[in-house]
């Protein structure tokens, strides 16, 4: 068979030989001669010469559709659908449909159920375009692949997708992705001006103010282009100041930033607030009339800023400062007076001649002859009488006859204020209803932090409880001494402290007590056979709530359903640019503790 006469069987292009032996032109994918032979003529069975092309050519449009910046999932749907009429069990129409599906579910099942050794070779792309799409529902799944696929065959893999996904799970958990998170300043920009938009962005966020840049905070999988005015607009209104990057490129009819403009424009008139701009000229820019016209009417009155430093200064002036000053009101002046005034209005003589003396109170300058009732009083206060009082020394006793100007007895010290308990729980004043994948700060560290779970498993000779793992920034646990649960309730550096009882449990969480490699703490509940019996059926979470107090806020979880799983991680503190955070995860699995505490870098056996 002529190699050269075959087409990729993941996206459909041209193959070429090479010394190592064959690889795609379009996609660049290495293929084993013997492995695309025996692909060829499977797929030769199913289809005649004309379908195979047809399916070639949709493999084609997919690849290019997958490609895109921003993945457009309406279409790649719809190709998935018709590569799929032509050959149903297809491995790549079978997963980019399920990963573009509204819910995770789908990938979730399908990333689970991927035997990696007869797949190993399209493993990368299927971590690819799930990395893009990653959030705390398929997180799981995503790593427990990773793991399987690469830990014990290819350690440089291994370490690439695990470096991947331990940043890209990093900045969902850090609400990067987040169009609704409150940030200082927005970035208006091209895409060919990318240089400049960095160094700006560098400057600013290295001085405190939070940007929004979409290439860099919006996710680029599932649904991107179809969520993308959307999320867009959500952070316009988000963000405090609106920035933009001037130049040719922005001003350009077929740059997007016109959109963004016209959209601020229109929010100004429908709320009747101003957003605070900043434009920052990097070129001397040529633009045609009509789109001139809107940039003219929305950076009215407004001066260029020409460096990073202007930049920040003019995000720090506040609002009130960038208002010009009202005008002053005019005076009023008082209608002329009449040259003839009558005797009553001219000031008298003696007034007059007062001034001066009024100055010199101090120097009399008056006539002999006038008699003066002026006594000047004493400047000086006439000293007591002295007072007898008996000396308090027991030894002699002598008499004191030094003046007393204190006549009231000084008064006895007041008591010292009791120390206040900072270990005392402090009564709920606010209740917040939990949501799966809500977050919420934690505001003071030194707080402890009082945790209430309750749960149940399906089976009656189960054991169900709960397991703490304090993982750092490469989601592994320090030591097995960290894991917390019914057989070592307190963690290593005394942080957390754990009291189980028979279907619920108490926890205390001292996060300033915490190791200071300690990048999040999960909290799970899992479920356990006390039989040692492979054939018997896995025992699972059948109920789990739980209550949270963090200073006054109680946050409460009791869902009116639940969902049954082997497991469930239902929240975890995180770090977050130095400050602690929850997440509310809720996540249920299908993995055993066993394999989750593996995961985490634990050795546990089956």
């Amino acid at each position: 068979m002529n190699l050269t006469e075959l087409t990729c069987p993941k996206c459909g292009g041209e193959i070429i030989e090479t010394e190592s032996g064959c690889r795609c032109k379009f996609c660049r994918t290495q293929f084993k001669e013997d492995t695309l032979v025996k692909q060829a003529e499977a797929l030769s069975e199913l289809l005649d010469k004309e379908k195979q092309e047809k399916v070639a050519n949709l493999r084609t449009q997919l690849w290019k559709k997958i490609s895109d910046e921003y993945t457009d999932s309406a279409q790649i749907l719809r190709l998935c659908r018709e590569i799929k009429g032509y050959l149903p069990q297809d491995f790549f129409a079978s997963f980019f449909e399920a990963a573009n599906e509204e819910n995770d579910a789908a990938l979730i099942s399908f990333l689970d159920s991927i035997d990696v050794k007869s797949n190993m070779d399209d493993i990368s792309t299927v971590l690819d375009f799930s990395l893009k799409s990653l959030n705390g529902r398929n997180m799981m799944s995503v790593c427990n692949l990773i793991e399987r696929a690469y830990k014990n065959t290819d350690l440089e893999l291994y370490s690439t997708y695990r470096t991947k996904y331990d940043e890209e799970s990093q900045k969902v958990n850090d609400c990067v992705y987040d169009p609704e998170l409150p940030r200082d300043a927005f970035i208006c920009y091209s895409s060919k001006d990318m240089e400049t938009v960095q160094k700006l962005v560098d400057y600013l966020e290295e001085n405190g103010l939070a940007c929004f840049v979409a290439i860099r905070n919006l996710q680029h999988g599932r649904n991107a282009a179809q969520n993308y005015w959307t999320s867009i607009k959500k952070a316009i209104d988000n963000c405090k100041a609106f920035v933009f990057i001037s130049s040719t490129n922005s001003r350009s009819v077929a740059c997007d930033t016109k959109e963004e403009v016209r959209y601020v424009l229109d929010m100004e008139r429908k709320t009747g607030k101003k957003k605070q701009k900043v434009e920052y000229l990097i070129e001397n820019y040529t633009g045609k009339a009509a789109i001139e016209r809107t940039f003219k009417k929305f950076f009215e009155g407004l001066e260029y800023c020409y460096d990073p430093e202007t930049v920040f200064d003019r995000l720090m002036v506040s609002d009130e400062e960038l208002e010009p000053a009202p005008a002053p009101a005019p005076v009023e002046v008082a209608p002329a007076q009449p040259e003839v005034a009558e005797p009553e209005e001219e000031q008298p003589a003696e007034e007059q001649q007062e001034a001066p003396v009024q100055a010199e109170e101090n120097v009399p300058d008056v006539d002999e002859d006038i008699e003066s009732d002026y006594e000047p009083e004493p400047d000086y206060e006439p000293e007591p009488e002295p007072v007898r009082r008996r000396s308090t020394n027991r030894r002699t006793i002598v008499w004191d006859d030094t003046p007393d100007y204190s006549y009231e007895p000084e008064p006895e010290p007041a008591p010292a204020p009791a120390p206040k308990n900072k270990n005392k729980r402090k009564k709920a004043t606010k209740e917040v209803i939990v949501t799966r994948g809500q977050r919420a700060p934690i505001d003071n560290e030194d707080e402890k932090i009082y945790i209430h779970i309750e749960y149940s498993a399906n089976m009656a000779d189960a054991l169900a409880g709960v397991y703490i793992f304090p993982v750092t920034t490469k989601g592994k646990v320090l030591s097995e001494k960290d894991l917390v649960f019914a057989g070592n309730n307190v963690s290593l550096d005394k942080s957390i402290e754990l009291r189980e009882f028979e279907n619920y449990s108490d926890i205390t969480v001292n996060l300033s007590k915490t190791d200071f490699e300690t990048d999040r703490i999960k909290f799970i509940v899992a479920a356990l056979s006390l039989e040692n019996s492979r054939k018997r059926a896995v025992p699972k979470i059948d109920s789990a709530k739980f209550t949270l107090q963090v200073g006054e806020v109680l946050y409460v979880f009791d869902p009116s359903s639940y969902d049954v799983t082997v497991s469930n991680l239902l929240f975890e503190f995180y770090r977050y640019k130095g400050s602690w955070k929850i997440n509310f995860t809720i996540l249920g699995v299908n993995d055993g503790i066993e394999k989750i505490s593996n995961g985490y870098g634990i050795e546990v056996e089956d």
